[in-house]
């Protein structure tokens, strides 16, 4: 399933290893029940940092609510800036921007 990111409207948004399993480090832990205050089956989303998340509820393990969710990695954005040069040197810059895929 491809979608949008997390907005932050499913609670707060942890890192984990694996998205099948995941399990809460201590810090983590402490930083969502001592300082976001959360409460055992509060929502929240988990994500293991390589562009899939999915909705969970807070515990110690975390209880999964959704489905997998994989987003797809933003495009670079490029501008280009140069001098108009003299002679053929336009249609060189050319080639190598198409080269590059621009």
């Amino acid at each position: 399933m491809t979608a949008q990111p997390p907005d932050g409207t499913n609670g707060p948004h942890v890192f984990v290893e694996d998205l099948e399993n995941p399990q809460l480090s201590d810090d983590d832990l402490h930083h969502l029940q001592r300082a976001l205050r959360l409460r055992p089956g509060d929502p929240i989303t988990i994500c293991d940092g390589a562009y899939a998340w999915r909705t969970a509820l807070f515990e110690s393990s975390p209880a999964i609510t959704g489905d997998i969710v994989r987003v797809l990695p933003p495009s670079p954005r490029l501008t280009i800036g140069f001098v108009v040069p003299k002679g053929d040197r336009p249609s060189w810059i050319v080639q190598k921007l198409t080269e590059l895929g621009i």
